[in-house]
């Protein structure tokens, strides 16, 4: 299993609440670039910024290869099994009516 990277950042970031406003507490974190260095180089993994979508995408496909396509699952028919629920239910119901009119 590899892990790839793509970090999504910007110093003006901001986030919002339920109603629309700015939250005022939330600061971006500048060190945040650097833990996230420092994650990737220990896991050996691949770091990406956001404008690094496409040399993201050739990492990945890199890592999953090329290999046979093989269909996967199996088809299914359907049986309408109504007619049947239907029957089996007739028959107590019957026995019911015939013992009724005894």
């Amino acid at each position: 299993m590899q892990l790839v990277i793509v970090r999504f950042w910007s110093p003006g970031e901001r986030l919002f609440r339920v109603g629309g406003e700015a939250d005022p507490a939330y600061e971006p974190d500048p060190a945040s670039t650097s833990t996230l260095e420092a994650f990737a180089d220990a896991v050996g993994a691949p770091l990406f910024d956001e404008r690094q979508t496409r040399a993201a995408a050739r990492a990945v496909r890199r890592l999953l290869g090329e290999g046979p396509r093989v269909p996967q699952g199996e088809e299914v028919t359907a049986r309408p099994l109504a007619a049947w629920a239907i029957g089996f239910a007739v028959v107590p119901l019957a026995y019911l009516l015939w013992r009724r009119n005894l």
